[in-house]
């Protein structure tokens, strides 16, 4: 049985109340993802989270999506007297409000997922999770109130370090870029996400900055 860093939890141990961050959590283990199936994960993923910030309110850019699922989502776009866009803005996806045309209020969520793990495999040989962490980067440089970093561990005998050990370098990574990184932006969050292997589950840490 996989032990978790301090601070991380399964997604079996989503708390119950009613937060945004709590109603991400809940969005993402209700998807039925399957191994090996990246472009679908994606899609349902993107899917998920954008039925749920326009119920929230919020307009929704994100991208390539199939024409279905992007109809769908327009109308519930209409009901909820907001926006979408089957088109990347910035990040993978993001949740917005505007007072008028071109005019931004809110970032409520920006959203970056990476299910590879190596930019280049001969260069990246040796380090941990470098094609996420560069999504990261885009995430810390922002300013929307809540961000959400989605990834995949690697299988266990694929990898030379355990999965426990890369969590715990990514954990130590995220603390130190948060840490380092400068002007400051007060009270965000940041959620880190990263599925199991066979994509049945996920393991999850809520960061402050």
């Amino acid at each position: 049985m996989q032990t978790l860093p301090k601070g991380w939890y399964n997604s079996s141990e989503i708390p119950s109340d009613n937060s945004v961050i709590s109603e991400i959590l809940k969005c993402l283990s209700l998807l039925v993802l399957k191994k090996s199936k990246r472009d679908e994960n994606t899609k349902k993923v993107k899917s998920g989270l954008c039925t749920l910030g326009m119920k929230l309110k919020y307009s929704c850019y994100t991208n390539r999506l199939d024409s279905k699922r992007a109809e769908e989502l327009s109308h519930i776009a209409t009901e909820q007297k907001v926006y979408f866009k089957n088109t990347e803005w910035l990040y993978d996806l993001i949740w917005y409000k505007e007072c008028w045309d071109y005019t931004i209020s809110e970032l409520g969520l920006a959203v970056e997922s990476e299910w590879q793990y190596h930019r280049n495999k001969e260069t990246d040989r040796n380090n941990f999770y470098p094609a996420v962490r560069y999504d990261f980067q885009k995430l810390v440089i922002g300013t929307a109130k809540i961000n959400l970093m989605i990834f995949k561990q690697p299988k266990s005998k694929a990898s030379a370090t355990s999965t426990e050990e890369l969590l715990k370098q990514f954990d130590y990574y995220v603390r130190q870029q948060l840490a380092k990184y400068q002007p400051k932006v007060s009270n965000r969050q940041f959620i880190c996400v990263a599925y199991k292997h066979d994509m049945k589950s996920y393991d999850y840490k809520i960061f402050e900055s």
